[in-house]
Parts: C-alpha cells; structure tokens; sequence
C-alpha cells in the first residue's frame, strides 16, 4: 500500500461483500493471485480457467466459479498454492477423486482426469412435435447451451442454429434439431 510500511494493516470499515463492486474486486484480487503469486496463464478459451505448465506438460489446472475454485496438479503446484493461499480466509480444502462442480462431475484418475455433463444431458427432455407451443420453443436453445460452451463442443453447430429462432417462426424442424441433439447427447457419453 502505497504510503505504508510493507508490514502493515488496515482496518476496513466497511466490508465490499454486498457492494456493486464486490465480485470486481474479487476476481481482480483473485487474478492477480493466480497470475503473479502461482505464476499461472490465462486459458484464451474460458477467462475462469487458470494453468501452469512445466517442460511443455500442463501440471496445474485452477477453474473458478464465483468466489470458488477447483484446483488439480501435481504436488509441486498443490503444495505452492497451500502455501500461498494463507493470506486469504478459505474455506477448510476437500480432496475428492469424484466430485460435482458447477453443474458438471470431475473424476481424477491415476494420471488425468475427466469432466462430464452426462448427468445434465441426461435430464434434456425431448419435445413433442404434436405438442408446440411458445415457451417450449423459446428454451430450445437455452438447453444446449450450457452443455455446449462447456463440454460438448459437438453440439455447438446445432445450438447456433436453434439460438436463430424466434417464437413465432420455429417450425418443427427447430423441434426435430433439438430432438436429435437430445438423442445424441445421450447415446454419446
């Protein structure tokens, strides 16, 4: 803090939870963390998601949620960030080899590990052709695309289509497209 000695505290008057600003302050705060204390990059696909790389091999993903993360690595980059991690009041840490985040489960394996939507995709209802009406046509697309801008890139081509859509122009070939994504999300694990 500029103008006091590097040791020093200050007393905040006022918390930032609640404020406007508050998760702005956060994810900088938080940010700035990744970036200069773990000596983490920035994925260019999805700005939630933080990873360290050593000798061309990625060891250390951290993915953020709001105010929570999911961290895996190896223990190298798990030991730095306990350490690190002290100067913020965190919650006591869980180690899972299965565990749900953000709507989607995460297994660790031996080596890797692996991030499906399955138990979402599974819970897509098909659209009964016979039976359209305006807010069925108007979620259509809403349904695709969280699973398409997370995991499965697959169905990416059938969510823009489907996002073009009004109301009063779908037709049901929009139902049947939406259909035959349900199908294949779930034939496809």
């Amino acid at each position: 803090m500029v103008g006091h000695p590097q040791d020093s505290y200050l007393q905040a008057l006022k918390p930032i939870y609640g404020l406007k600003k508050s998760p702005g302050y956060w994810w900088q705060t938080y940010y700035d963390y990744q970036i200069s204390d773990l000596e983490l990059k920035q994925s260019s696909l999805d700005p939630c998601l933080f990873f360290k790389k050593k000798d061309g091999k990625i060891i250390g993903l951290i993915g953020n949620l709001v105010d929570d993360a999911i961290i895996t690595g190896n223990e190298e980059l798990i030991n730095h960030e306990a350490q690190k991690c002290q100067r913020f009041d965190v919650k006591k840490k869980v180690e899972y080899f299965l565990m749900k985040f953000g709507g989607m489960t995460i297994a660790e394996e031996e080596y890797d590990f692996s991030i499906s939507q399955q138990e979402y995709a599974n819970s897509l209802q098909k659209i009964s052709v016979n039976s359209l009406n305006e807010r069925d046509l108007k979620h259509l697309p809403g349904q695709l695309a969280y699973i398409a801008s997370s995991t499965r890139p697959d169905v990416a081509f059938n969510y823009a289509w489907l996002s073009k859509v009004k109301a009063s122009g779908s037709s049901v070939e929009h139902v049947k497209m939406h259909n035959s994504s349900v199908d294949h999300l779930k034939k496809n694990q």
